[in-house]
C-alpha cells in the first residue's frame, strides 16, 4: 500500500530540520572550540614572553607594549625583603601617590604600618611628602638634607616638631666626609649640586655621610622605603651600593638628573639595569626622572 504524501512530506520536513538543528549546534560547538584554542594559543605566547622576553626598561627606565601586558596577566613573585624570606606572597596593590604635585611621590603601601622605617634624603622646602606617610601610617620619618634653606626650612616647620620626624643636617654619599656644594643660580631656589659647578651661585662647604653610618646612628637594620633625591649624586650612591650588593631597603624612590650630565643617559641606564639584576623592579615612573623601585625575593639575573 503506498505512503501518503502529505505523510511522507512531513517526515521529510521534520528530518530536514532536524539535520539543521544537528548543524546548527555542531557549528556553535565548533566555533567555541575555536575561540578556546584562540585563548589557549594566546596564553602560551604571551607565558613565553614573559619568561623570554622580559620586560626592558630602556635609558629612562620606560617598559615596552608587550611588558605592560604581560606584566598585568603575570605578575611578578612580591616577597616582604624585611623578612627576608624566599616564600612568595600575593602581588601588592598599585602604588599610591601621596603628598603635593612637586614634592609627592608614589610607593607601595603594603606592610607599612607605624612601626616602619622612612627615610627622606634631600626634602628641600617641601616635606609634604614625609607629613602625608606620618599622618596616613602613623610612622616616623628621617630626614635628611645639607642645605642651610632646607635646616631653617624644618626648623619653622612646626608640623614636622615631635617624635615622629628626625632631622639631620648631612647629605648621602659613598664616604662620610666635608665636601663643597654649589647652590643654585637663582637665590630663591633651595636645592644644590656635589663639586664646583660653573654657571651656577656660590660654593659652601657642607658634611655628607653614608647611608650605613646613618643606619648605625640610628639603630636601624633595615629601611622599609628610602626617598633619595640629591641633585645627580645618585648614580655614585647607586653605583657603590650596585657594586657592593649594599641594598637594606625594601623600596626605593630615586628621582633621577640625567639630564645634568652629557652622558646621563646612559648611565641611568646602567644604574637601572643594575637595580633590576639585584631584585627591584619598577612600580612607579615619571617621565623616566621620578622612579619607584620594589625589591623582589629572588633578583633575576
Amino acid at each position: 500500500m503506498k505512503t501518503p504524501v502529505a505523510h511522507t512530506r512531513n517526515e521529510k520536513l521534520s528530518a530536514d530540520t532536524t539535520t539543521r538543528k544537528q548543524k546548527l549546534v555542531s557549528a556553535l560547538i565548533g566555533n567555541w572550540f575555536v575561540r578556546l584554542r584562540c585563548v589557549c594559543v594566546s596564553v602560551i605566547v604571551i607565558g613565553w614572553l614573559r619568561v623570554n622576553a622580559p620586560s626592558k626598561r630602556v635609558a629612562l627606565g620606560r617598559s615596552s607594549p608587550i611588558s605592560n601586558v604581560t606584566s598585568q596577566l603575570f605578575p611578578d613573585k612580591w616577597c616582604d625583603q624585611n623578612l627576608r624570606q624566599n616564600s612568595f606572597r600575593a602581588p601588592p596593590h598599585h602604588a599610591q601617590f601621596i603628598g603635593s604635585s612637586y614634592g609627592g611621590w608614589a610607593y607601595i603601601p603594603d606592610n607599612i604600618t607605624s612601626k616602619s622605617v622612612i627615610y627622606s634624603v634631600g626634602i628641600g622646602e617641601d616635606t609634604s611628602w614625609d607629613e602625608a606617610m606620618i599622618a596616613k601610617h602613623g610612622l616616623a620619618v628621617w630626614g635628611f638634607d645639607p642645605t642651610p634653606k632646607a635646616r631653617d626650612y624644618v626648623a619653622k616647620k612646626k608640623s614636622l616638631t615631635g617624635s615622629h620626624f628626625h632631622f639631620t643636617e648631612e647629605g648621602l654619599g659613598v664616604n662620610k666626609g666635608t665636601v663643597v656644594f654649589t647652590k643654585p643660580k637663582n637665590p630663591a631656589h633651595v636645592s644644590m649640586r656635589q663639586g664646583s659647578i660653573s654657571g651656577l651661585g656660590d660654593s659652601i662647604n657642607a658634611s655628607i655621610n653614608t647611608l650605613e653610618n646613618w643606619m648605625k646612628d640610628n639603630n636601624h637594620s633595615h629601611i622599609d622605603i628610602l626617598k633619595i633625591d640629591i641633585e645627580g649624586s645618585e648614580y655614585d650612591v647607586l653605583d657603590d651600593w650596585i657594586g657592593r650588593d649594599s641594598f637594606p631597603m625594601t623600596q626605593l624612590l630615586v628621582e633621577f638628573h640625567h639630564r645634568f650630565f652629557q652622558d646621563g643617559a646612559s648611565r641611568q641606564d646602567r644604574v637601572v639595569k643594575g637595580l633590576q639584576k639585584n631584585g627591584f623592579r619598577i612600580t612607579f615612573d615619571k617621565n623616566g626622572q621620578e622612579i619607584s623601585f620594589l625589591r623582589q625575593s629572588c633578583a633575576e639575573s
